[in-house]
């Protein structure tokens, strides 16, 4: 060491940082595979301070006022590669008590143009790394800055836009650090854990996992440039990976994956990475349903453990519930676990999920005025959008009100439930439904199904008569439209995977597909007599 030591603000995640170096100075605790750079406790919180200097002195004397008001958000939009470079420019935004507003790096002109970001002064400045860093630096806390108030924002994030244009969600610092500590806490993260991460850190999932790595101090090892299924099943036999997060189609992924290697490896490297994977004492799964299929699946891989499943929305800070990982007991279908507590959840009489807790945004920051209308019922309780139930305090997500809901003929079919029954057939690998505009209808039934390799060719007839005969789905909510897709083929989806529905909706279902042969649509007044028209077919309507 050769200058004064450096002083660290006393800021909840600066603090545990600042922890974390006391008690091991050269863990690491950023390993990014894209740019082969691994980081250091000390290396990276010295890179934080540096640049959280380096910023401060760009910023003019209005700006300083601003971040010194208790009351005042000051916004910094921070646009870089999902690295090492956006781990240390979001602690030193969040060291100046400023807003960190993540984007995505290919944030299109449009998006700007259409409303989704607002911007009343433009400083654009390229941050290098300083080249004159301590090789022993020294932290001590600061003692003599004034602390920043918790009701202040932490960052903006957007929201994935699934079933509308994105929304900006503003967290408060003070639940952001009660969230991602309940989080970490839940998930008995420390220092002995490395959590694979191969996912954007601009969206929730993502910054969730980058937020509770630092706090707890696992290390958070980055890798999504460089990741393919082949790539996964190679860090597998690697070792040392103790936490893993992928999404239902992802997880599909790796198994069709792991079966070609199974063919093409030699048998040592093929049991080396499975042997890996039990070393992974938490893989979780979350950000849409997870089929019945894909749990049975990966249980099995995993020698009896079951996936974790999550549950979380980008307006609460961290989780609202998760399964027991510790627990190898069955879960039940649509099953989230128990709520994360201080979190308060209730179904109200429509059957939607509301949470109440100080781990909620404090608002919505949008140029629509209307943007908080309905947000929140008589009790403060944030309505998430997604219906359920809450059985022995265990939460079961049943699907989004706005799109997993379809309604066809008067009845209300749940979408999901479909789709687990599709999942099941030997020649699927993943089904979406959705529903499907139709006058005097109200709405098809439309089954995507991605068909396994060397399957033969789905008949929408045929498909109809094995779901009612083989899996006893009632007539009523049988598919009426089909399309079928061969693996690998594209689709619609958000930064953080998540199937865009009303894109598939309008990209697989028009009329232009009908008419030309790729999507068969149903003739409503045809007969079934394989299928029968009994009375329970039509949950009580009338049969003809």
């Amino acid at each position: 060491m050769t200058g004064k030591p450096f002083q660290v603000p006393q800021e909840p995640f600066l603090i545990e940082l600042f922890h974390h170096w006391r008690e091991s100075p050269q863990h690491i605790l950023i390993r990014d595979r894209n740019y082969e750079k691994e980081a250091t406790v000390s290396e990276f919180l010295q890179d934080i301070l540096i640049q959280c200097q380096f910023i401060s002195e760009r910023l003019d004397s209005e700006i300083h006022s601003q971040l010194q008001e208790p009351t005042h958000d000051v916004f910094i939009a921070l646009l870089a590669r999902p690295g090492y470079e956006f781990a240390v420019l979001f602690f030193a935004i969040y060291g100046l008590g400023a807003v960190a507003v993540p984007l995505a790096p290919r944030l299109f002109a449009e998006e700007v143009n259409s409303g989704h970001i607002y911007v009343s002064r433009v400083n654009a400045y390229v941050l290098e790394p300083q080249p004159m860093k301590e090789t022993d630096p020294q932290f001590v806390l600061c003692r003599d800055k004034k602390k920043i108030n918790p009701e202040k924002g932490f960052s903006l994030l957007y929201t994935s836009g699934t079933t509308g244009l994105p929304k900006s969600v503003l967290y408060s610092r003070r639940s952001a650090c009660i969230g991602f500590k309940a989080y970490a806490d839940l998930m008995g993260l420390s220092s002995r854990d490395t959590w694979l991460h191969n996912q954007p850190l601009h969206w929730k999932r993502g910054f969730d996992f980058f937020l509770v790595c630092i706090f707890s101090g696992a290390c958070f090892e980055l890798c999504n440039q460089v990741y393919n299924s082949t790539w996964f099943w190679w860090r597998m036999r690697q070792r040392g990976v103790t936490i893993v997060y992928m999404g239902p189609m992802l997880l599909d992924s790796l198994v069709e994956s792991l079966k070609t290697i199974q063919q093409n490896w030699p048998h040592m490297q093929y049991e080396e990475a499975l042997n890996g994977l039990q070393n992974v004492r938490f893989l979780g799964s979350g950000l849409m349903r997870v089929p019945q299929s894909t749990k049975d699946t990966w249980r099995a891989l995993r020698r009896g453990r079951p996936l974790v499943i999550l549950y979380g929305t980008t307006e609460v800070a961290g989780l609202l519930s998760m399964t027991d990982w510790k627990s190898n007991a069955s879960v039940p279908p649509d099953c989230c676990g128990t709520g994360v507590p201080p979190l308060e959840l209730k179904v109200d009489d429509n059957g939607e999920i509301c949470v109440r807790g100080p781990q909620l945004m404090k608002r919505y920051i949008s140029g629509n005025p209307h943007a908080m209308d309905d947000a929140f019922d008589g009790q403060g309780f944030f309505k998430t959008g997604d219906f359920g139930r809450i059985e022995d305090g265990k939460v079961f997500v049943l699907g989004r009100r706005s799109q997993d809901v379809i309604r066809f003929l008067g009845w209300k079919i749940y979408g999901p439930e479909i789709e687990d029954a599709l999942c099941e057939h030997p020649h699927v690998s993943r089904a979406l439904v959705v529903g499907v505009a139709e006058p005097g209808v109200d709405q098809r039934l439309a089954a995507l199904l991605v068909e396994r390799l060397g399957s033969p060719r789905f008949c929408l007839l045929d498909l109809r008569r094995w779901l009612a005969i083989e899996r006893g789905i009632l007539a009523f909510k049988l598919p009426t439209l089909l399309r079928t897709i061969p693996e690998g083929h594209p689709l619609p989806v958000t930064d953080s995977g998540k199937p865009m529905k009303s894109r598939i909706s309008n990209d697989f279902f028009n009329e232009v597909e009908v008419s030309h042969g790729r999507t068969e649509r149903w003739d409503l007044s045809a007969e079934e007599p394989e299928i029968g028209n009994r009375p329970w077919d039509w949950e009580g309507g009338a049969a003809a």
